[in-house]
């Protein structure tokens, strides 16, 4: 149970200084003044280490030492100072809640940190902490400042339904299993930047009030932000999101920044909104060699939307239903997109539709073009078999209306194979062909309106050949028209005004 809530159950919050595990982490004082005591939170630190690491083995304390950023020895003095903490831990206890208090002794570092529904109202630092079991902080407030900092969770970690009033600081720490900050509320800023997320990672229904940063942060499992809701802007900036992640129904009112983070497996914004401006720019979704989707459906892009540079490498987003900005941007670089069949070709024909109408509001010609030889491509691959050859035929004679030198290509071979053929086929009549006579006869027919015609289709020539060989002449006058028109096509694709 990652988020430590019993159903039905409701809570009184508690002062802080009733609960043991807060006592064990201020154990030398609390920080009250506006700047924080370094002397003191040194030694709440090295006390709340030396007593969580009591039970880890050498090689658990070299990771928590390494990705806490501390010495070994911090973590394994615990038989040194097992005296000094139980004793002050009960004399602090005592005189932090009067004579009458009930001590309820030491918590066992082995079993679940267990801080649910406490108010805290001084700055709780926990820079460099290491916590070796569970921590449940469920339903609790915290008035002040909470700075964690470069702190290790080896167990699962639960904030859900927790208010943060003023300053919520996890950079850099390393949550080792699930982590849970579930319908959280941060009014102050927020920072994830450069965390690390060994288990999945649950913000689902959080509320970001503030400035929140989650630059360079690492999830290796699962990641869901469902209807979470940030208010102001928000950077993922350069984070690597290995497993599907999802940011079903998010909203974000201001500016969101994505630039250069990577979605290593699926990603979901479905029905998420973008309220600012929104930077997917050098993006990387999925994977060279795995199959994975991104997911845009029904999404709304008020604001301009960046996707220069951004990669796609197994499927083509999926823009079903969604609202993009007239300046949304993509890159026309084919290097950027899928160069794998498409597993739903249908799906893919759509998003391109999408992309490219989007560009061409913007002028952007030659860009939509790319998108629209795309859209004809997934056009042959889906919808009933009868309605496919066209499009293939339209891709091989012209490049979907993009090539000049294809049907120029074509039609050299309609005209040099044609005198071929018609050679060959003339060889019994009277007269015969040969192939220069062939290519003439040929070129005539490809150019029938040009007027060369009365030089090569003699009425006696016509009149003796061989009825097949004059179907073929009237294949050559159809497929010349059909080439010629996909030259001119292609020349006013690529030379029209931009």
């Amino acid at each position: 149970m990652v988020d430590g809530v019993v159903e039905g159950e409701t809570r009184v919050l508690k002062p802080a200084n009733e609960n043991p595990w807060y006592v064990l982490m201020t154990l030398y004082g609390e920080q009250d003044g506006e700047r924080v005591n370094e002397e003191l939170h040194e030694k709440n630190r090295a006390a709340w280490n030396s007593w969580a690491c009591q039970g880890m083995s050498d090689e658990e304390r070299v990771k928590a030492a390494e990705s806490s950023r501390l010495s070994v020895g911090e973590l394994s003095d615990w038989s040194a100072r097992q005296a000094e903490i139980t004793k002050r831990h009960k004399t602090e206890m005592i005189e932090r809640n009067g004579v009458n208090f009930d001590y309820p002794g030491l918590p066992g570092a082995a079993k679940r940190n267990d801080l649910r529904s406490v108010a805290f109202d001084h700055r709780l630092i926990m820079v460099g902490t290491v916590f070796s079991a569970d921590a449940w902080f469920d339903g609790s407030i915290f008035n002040k400042n909470a700075e964690f900092g470069s702190a290790t969770f080896n167990g699962m970690v639960a904030f859900p339904s927790v208010s943060f009033s003023e300053k919520a600081g996890f950079e850099n720490a390393t949550f080792r299993d699930a982590t849970s900050f579930r319908s959280t509320t941060f009014k102050g800023e927020a920072w994830f930047h450069s965390a690390t997320h060994n288990g999945d990672a649950i913000f689902n229904a959080a509320r970001f009030e503030n400035f929140t940063v989650f630059n360079s942060a690492k999830y290796n499992r699962q990641a869901n932000f469902n209807f979470v809701v940030f208010v102001d802007g928000v950077g993922f900036g350069l984070a690597e999101f290995d497993e599907e992640t999802t940011f079903e129904f998010a909203t974000f009112d201001r500016r969101v920044a994505f630039n250069s983070t990577v979605f290593g497996g699926n990603v979901r914004f479905y029905v998420a909104t973008f309220a600012g401006f929104t930077d997917f720019s050098q993006a990387y979704f999925g994977r060279e060699g795995q199959e994975s989707y991104s997911i845009f459906t029904n999404c709304q892009f008020q604001k301009p939307t960046n996707f220069r540079d951004a990669t796609f490498h197994s499927t083509y987003p999926d823009f079903s239903g969604a609202i993009l900005n007239d300046k949304t941007t993509f890159t026309d670089n084919p290097a950027n997109w899928p160069q794998v069949p498409q597993p739903d070709p249908a799906q893919a024909k759509a998003s391109c539709a999408v992309i490219r109408h989007t560009l061409g509001k913007q002028g952007l010609p030659e860009a939509e073009h790319f998108f629209f030889r795309r859209e004809m491509g997934f056009a042959g691959q889906s919808g009933p078999w009868w309605q496919r050859p066209p499009y293939w035929l339209f891709g091989w004679l012209s490049d979907y209306g993009y090539g000049i030198l294809t049907p120029l290509l074509w039609l050299c071979l309609l005209i040099v194979g044609g005198a071929s053929v018609l050679a060959w086929g003339a060889a019994e009549s009277a007269p015969s062909l040969d192939f220069w006579q062939g290519l003439g006869l040929s070129f005539s027919n490809a150019f029938n309106f040009l007027g060369f015609h009365k030089t090569f289709q003699t009425e006696d020539l016509m009149g003796k050949l061989p009825p097949l060989m004059k179907a073929f002449s009237g294949f050559q006058t159809i497929g010349g028209v059909i080439l010629l028109f996909f030259v001119g096509l292609g020349l006013r694709t690529r030379f029209r005004l931009r």
